[in-house]
């Protein structure tokens, strides 16, 4: 089941109180590098992420470092999801 997602005030800056918190995990250059992981994994929990994360949500960083780590491994490009051969996506 998917969560409910949370959301912050309209009068809160959403997008820049994110950018903020992910200065934490990522080089300020990398995350406004248009086209780099970390702008494109930032951009995606931004606007993208069903989940519409708060920005003081605890896990907002895990969840950038995951999509981090998709977008900067070609996530998109991925032909299966398993290393397993065997394994159901």
């Amino acid at each position: 089941e998917t969560p409910e997602p949370m959301s912050p005030p309209d009068d809160v800056d959403r997008p820049g109180m994110i950018m903020e918190r992910l200065l934490n995990a990522s080089d300020e250059s990398l995350l406004a590098q248009p086209g780099s992981a970390q702008a494109v994994a930032a951009e995606w929990i931004i606007s993208q992420d069903p989940l519409v994360m708060d920005p003081n949500d605890v896990s907002l960083l895990v969840r950038y470092t995951i999509a981090l780590l998709y977008f900067s491994t070609g996530g998109d490009e991925w032909l299966r999801c398993s290393a397993l051969e065997t394994s159901d996506c």
